[in-house]
């Protein structure tokens, strides 16, 4: 814990010291600027259990005191600007395994566990949680939950809506409720646990999460398909249309891609991974070369830990980008908007990192922020409206308060006022008072 300091409500901060304890309260104007750029500091609550949640939330209802769940702070740069927040309730203390049952394939664990922590336990027992959030490692599992993050395996595992069996959590009034359950078939209605899935802390705060498991795969291959915009085009078409079970299929594009070795001909990759056992990926592998062969496309093959290491250094160069775009769009439209999306950062000195997940359509565009901070401001401008004219969704993941202060994160022809307005009902059963997070979602809400 850091030394603390004084705060403008003492009433505020000996209210909270009594629900968590007096080395469990401090107030900090740093993280106040990281969440809303407010000069005020929040103070930080540190709970011990569910049960202090609760607590510290039925403290602000009372008050009407803005509140907003933290984690590892890694994805603090993900939605709107939230009104100005009092009380942030951090789970760090939140870091345990509730229940595992191995043999069952199902993991219960507190909303505070770092991601990478819960992985490792798992692959003692041969299994993994599917999925390859594109953030930090040090990644709760909470946070990702709150922030619906999923990466390149999304193509064989699926996301966390896939995974996410069951909650607990403390609502704006205090109380806690569990929701879904602890075996993979426990729901026969409206699953409510999906609901809390890229909330962003605005319905309640995750306590414990219940996911189903995989097991680790027992051989891993991943192919690079490279050449130019027309070769992978249809490297991309062959592949989606072939009896083949990819664990991802990742259209990449980067200054390095683009140079490859010196060949300047090699302006994109088609990472294309199998996680199946050997044969399987032995016919996988042959299936592609001869894809590849027949458009002229560079072809190389890597092997078990240096599959790991190639995404390690992907996941590397996403976390060190200042700018995270994601777009919703047809995944045979994707290559075009690239391109596109390449002619705006050339004209405003911005650099790039594309990676498209073709079957779900799903695309990122990481950036270096430019010293000049109106181009990255108008790159940002221009990448909206393409998607907008192209009938596609985009939302900024990762940027700075004033990226943010001037581009609405979520931007998507589908939210309508109709859409919205069911969304504000939704935030008002489930926090009447708007304290949790207020106008970090779509919509102000």
């Amino acid at each position: 814990m850091e030394e603390s300091f004084e705060i403008p409500d003492q009433r505020m901060q000996n209210a909270l010291k009594s629900c968590v304890g007096s080395d469990y309260v401090r107030a900090d104007s740093q993280l106040a600027a990281r969440i809303s750029g407010q000069r005020e500091p929040v103070v930080s609550v540190f709970p011990g259990d569910a049960d202090e949640v609760a607590a510290v939330l039925g403290l602000a209802s009372e008050n009407g005191w803005k509140v907003t769940p933290v984690g590892a702070g890694t994805q603090l740069g993900f939605g709107n600007i939230a009104q100005p927040i009092a009380i942030a309730v951090h789970t760090e203390r939140l870091c345990q395994v509730v229940d595992y049952s191995p043999a069952d394939m199902v993991v219960t664990v507190q909303s505070g566990m770092r991601f990478a922590d819960l992985q490792q336990l798992l692959a003692k027992h041969g299994q993994m949680l599917g999925i390859d959030p594109v953030c930090s490692r040090a990644a709760t599992v909470g946070g990702l939950t709150a922030t619906g993050s999923s990466g390149p395996a999304r193509v064989l595992y699926g996301t966390l809506r896939d995974m996410l069996i069951g909650t607990r959590i403390a609502f704006a009034d205090g109380e806690l409720v569990r929701t879904g359950g602890k075996v993979v078939k426990n729901v026969a209605g409206y699953d409510l646990s999906k609901l809390f899935i890229g909330s962003l802390g605005t319905l309640g705060i995750l306590t414990e999460c219940t996911f189903k498991l995989k097991p680790l795969p027992p051989y891993r291959e991943l192919c690079l398909l490279g050449g130019s915009t027309a070769q992978v085009d249809a490297l991309r078409s062959q592949v989606m249309g072939a009896n083949l079970i990819p664990s991802s299929l990742e259209l990449l594009a980067t200054e390095r891609a683009r140079g490859g070795a010196g060949d300047r001909s090699v302006q994109w990759l088609l990472a294309v991974g199998c996680d199946e056992g050997e044969r399987a990926a032995a016919f996988q592998t042959r299936s592609l070369q001869q894809m590849a062969s027949a458009v002229g496309a560079s072809f190389t093959v890597l092997r078990q830990e240096e599959v790991a290491q190639f995404w390690e250094r992907y996941r590397k160069t996403l976390e060190s980008s200042g700018l995270v775009l994601r777009i919703q769009a047809p995944p045979t439209q994707l290559v075009s908007l690239a391109a596109d999306i390449d002619a705006f950062s050339a004209a405003r000195e911005v650099r790039l990192f594309h990676s498209f997940s073709l079957p779900s359509g799903t695309g990122r565009v990481f950036a270096t922020v430019p010293d000049d901070p109106a181009a990255i401001l108008d790159f940002v401008g221009a990448v909206r409206q393409r998607c907008g004219e192209l009938g596609c969704e985009s939302v900024i993941e990762k940027s700075s308060l004033a990226i943010r202060r001037r581009h609405d994160c979520f931007h998507s022809h589908r939210l309508g006022e109709g859409e919205l307005a069911v969304m504000r009902l939704v935030k008002h059963a489930f926090d009447p008072r708007d304290i949790l997070t207020p106008m970090k979602f779509a919509g102000g809400i």
